[in-house]
């Protein structure tokens, strides 16, 4: 038996080591069952739908009122107001699917329980997780599978996430759930997107958040700050916070997040593009905007912040002149290139060239960063770890004056 389990160990360590992934019912995630006091966290992850199917391996039930129903599967959908369970309709607007092992949604395996609700006529979906749990699946979906190297930065994304969920559990309550599973909130991949080194980094920090005057912060993070985060209030309509204030996100060394690929980038206009891009998105950001507006004579950046992000930038054409603010930049300026993806960042440059009549020839935009850049980087903070830097530095880093605190309630 010692010699089996020196094995074990011995696979365990590498498998850290090497950043592989943990499998589904591993020790490492089993580790992060909830524990008394510990709050759950609901999960939309299905709206309006029209039907939905629950598996599991071992022990599915499905409970509606005082009916436990036991099967290896069930599909749910809406009947005339009503759920129906495998084609039969039942007397009730809600049922919940409990299993010994993760619950299939759909063909995707989650932890927890699923609660099956018909509103307004479809299905809605919640996955009931505990915070622990519901970590595991969003750690390594937001900051990537990483290695042992970086595990600091991971135990930094792990308490960001954790206080993320703390402090907006229940925003979103009239939906019937407390967040977003995608972008809307966190990205919530369950089961499927748990990492080995992820799940040691959650466990590593259980029940730690961050906290300012003994509060749960406002936890934002982004993927790439170009080098200086931002000020909350330059990004969005928001108050300022003395916690999420830019700050230059470098040492002696050079540029924290510099490894990015989006730490420099440029995107390159004609004239039609650039006139299709604001004409399909401009009218959605700005109040009055038109949704044709013209031939482009002029699209420039005339006041920054601290930071050296756009406070706004002005759009003139034969139809008028338009200001799009702040980060709302991003959603009007997409990218020229398929599906026109939001521009990486507002820490922009933009020049134009025109020909010997005034006319717009090409705008060229030089851009640095990828995301909001409010609070901590993500590749600062790896960067941060493959340089040696602790868990308390790198969030101390980014979310100024704040402490790590213990989560009330939780053991």
């Amino acid at each position: 038996m010692r010699e089996r389990l020196g094995f074990i160990a011995g696979a365990l360590a590498a498998c850290l080591s090497m950043g592989c992934p943990a499998p589904p019912h591993s020790t490492l995630a089993s580790r992060l069952a909830p524990r008394p006091g510990e709050p759950t966290v609901r999960i939309g992850l299905v709206e309006a739908t029209g039907s939905v199917r629950i598996e599991a391996d071992q022990g599915l039930r499905l409970v509606a009122g005082e009916t436990v129903r036991l099967a290896p599967s069930f599909t749910l959908s809406s009947s005339r107001g009503h759920i129906a369970v495998n084609g039969t309709r039942i007397p009730h607007k809600r049922v919940t699917c409990f299993a010994s092992t993760p619950l299939n949604c759909n063909g995707v395996p989650y932890r927890g329980q699923m609660e099956i609700s018909v509103v307004e006529g479809a299905l809605r979906v919640v996955n009931i997780v505990g915070l622990e749990e519901y970590l595991a699946g969003v750690v390594p979906a937001e900051i990537g599978r990483l290695s042992t190297r970086e595990i600091e930065a991971v135990k930094a994304q792990a308490i960001a996430a954790r206080t993320y969920t703390v402090a907006n559990r229940g925003r979103r309550r009239a939906q019937g759930f407390d967040l977003y599973a995608d972008v809307r909130d966190q990205v919530y991949m369950g089961v499927r997107g748990e990492h080995a080194v992820a799940t040691r980094a959650i466990e590593q920090t259980r029940g730690q958040i961050l906290t300012y005057r003994g509060e749960p912060i406002q936890a934002f993070f982004h993927s790439t700050c170009g080098g200086f985060t931002a000020n909350i209030e330059d990004v969005w309509d928001s108050d300022p916070l003395p916690y999420l204030k830019g700050v230059p996100d470098r040492d002696s060394h050079g540029f924290h997040c510099e490894t990015s690929r989006h730490f420099r980038w440029s995107e390159e206009y004609s004239p039609g593009a650039l006139r299709t891009i604001l004409s399909e998105n401009l009218f959605r950001e700005v109040p009055n905007a038109p949704r044709k507006i013209g031939t482009l004579r002029k699209i420039d950046a005339p006041e920054r912040s601290s930071s050296g992000r756009v406070r706004y930038l002005s759009v003139e054409t034969n139809r008028g002149r338009w200001r799009i603010r702040k980060d709302r930049i991003r959603w009007a300026l997409r990218r020229p290139v398929d599906g026109n993806p939001i521009l990486r960042s507002t820490y922009i440059r933009i020049f134009s060239e025109y020909d010997g009549h005034g006319s717009l020839l090409r705008v060229l935009i030089s851009g640095a960063g990828n995301g909001h850049g409010v609070g901590m980087c993500q590749w600062g903070a790896i960067g941060m770890a493959r340089k040696g830097y602790s868990v308390d530095q790198i969030l101390a880093h980014y979310y100024r004056g704040t402490a790590v605190s213990g989560l009330r309630g939780a053991d």
